[in-house]
């Protein structure tokens, strides 16, 4: 046999591997082969090389968007600092690695809704969570939709977390359906996202809930017709040391059985961050069967509620608007409006236990 009969042999035995189908690629034209070099001019050794160099570009090809995504995980985990860019969509069929050291995914501008761009999602085809952390990690996503995970969008236990330009969508979980952020050092900040029809089944936060972190932001959000079985229909906050802003955010038609129909926050620590509600609004939300249509804040917290806007909210056992839910001594409420309190607070147990004052000076600067 000749040379160039040897090493068509090798590729074609070669082919019977699991890896043969990868050769057959799909193209606008049909389907075509990979090329192979000329063999009479190869170099001893050719064989070996090329052998090496179809494997890891049929390996490559024949990965699936979601098995791309996966290999990006575990590449991370490994050490890898890449910003992992998703250009097209991803159902998942099984469930994605854990991430376990730092991962910055953000979506491409391939995906289109016809010819107009749009994000690219990923799909828990409503059996599996999309994103989990465990261990104390950064996690950055950018420019992607989350949508139908079970158990949770992303669920981020001790992660510092940033999400810029994303959309959590029918996400459902015991709490915090789109995001979750338990017990943990890092900050998190969340920019210009949508958080819409998220469903905590049996608890708090029916978009997000957070648990004793340092603190955060979320700007420029919105957060629509999310519901929770307990408390805080968008958001469950139990609070951190550092200080929890909300800044011209938009919270409408969101819903919680058990007080707060788009936000609950409890203090969580021993030392508790002040928290901040600047610019933003609330509307036709709901505490079902309770408290405080929009908002309710619990004792030894500070809150600062400036320049922010309380209309059609509903809370069925009283407080349309606001619940604040003092207590005696040292574990007294603090809340100031700017420029003056709305109408519908109830306070908890009575007025006596709830200082409140109108006042634009407690709410800035904002303490870093």
């Amino acid at each position: 046999m000749d040379r160039r009969g040897l090493i068509l042999c090798l590729v074609s035995v070669y082919c019977w591997s699991a890896v043969c189908s990868a050769f057959v690629v799909g193209g606008k034209d049909g389907l075509r082969l990979g090329q192979v070099p000329p063999l009479d001019r190869a170099e001893p050794g050719a064989a070996r090389k090329l052998l090496g160099d179809v494997r890891g570009r049929a390996l490559e090809l024949a990965q699936s968007a979601e098995d791309k995504l996966a290999a990006a995980i575990t590449a991370a985990n490994a050490g890898s600092s890449a910003v992992y860019v998703l250009e097209e969509d991803v159902v998942l069929t099984k469930p994605l690695p854990w991430i376990e050291k730092n991962f910055s995914i953000k979506g491409g501008a391939t995906c289109r809704a016809g010819s107009a761009p749009r994000r690219c999602f990923i799909d828990g085809a409503k059996k599996f969570q999309i994103f989990v952390a465990y261990m104390p990690c950064a996690v950055s996503i950018a420019n992607l939709e989350l949508r139908n995970a079970l158990g949770g969008a992303a669920y981020l236990k001790s992660s510092a977390v940033d999400i810029d330009g994303c959309a959590f969508v029918n996400n459902t979980a015991e709490f915090g359906a789109a995001l979750y952020m338990g017990l943990g050092g890092g900050k998190f900040n969340v920019r210009a996202t949508s958080f819409v029809n998220n469903r905590a089944t049996q608890n708090a936060g029916g978009a997000v809930f957070i648990s004793a972190r340092e603190g955060g932001e979320f700007a420029s959000c919105v957060f629509r017709g999310n519901s929770a079985m307990t408390k805080g229909g968008a958001i469950a906050q139990f609070s951190g040391t550092r200080p929890f802003v909300i800044s011209q955010s938009n919270f409408t038609g969101n819903s919680a059985r058990g007080g707060g129909g788009a936000l609950w926050i409890t203090p969580n620590t021993p030392v508790v961050g002040d928290v901040f509600i600047l610019g933003s609004s609330f509307v036709k939300n709901k505490a079902m069967g309770s408290m405080g249509g929009a908002i309710g804040l619990e004792a030894r917290l500070k809150g600062h509620i400036c320049g922010s806007t309380f209309s059609g909210n509903i809370g069925s056992r009283g407080g349309a608007n606001l619940v604040l839910v003092g207590s005696t001594g040292d574990e007294s409420l603090f809340v100031n409006f700017c420029p003056k309190r709305p109408n519908g607070i109830l306070f908890k147990p009575d007025v006596r236990y709830v200082a409140t004052i109108d006042s634009c000076i407690p709410c800035g600067p904002l303490p870093s």
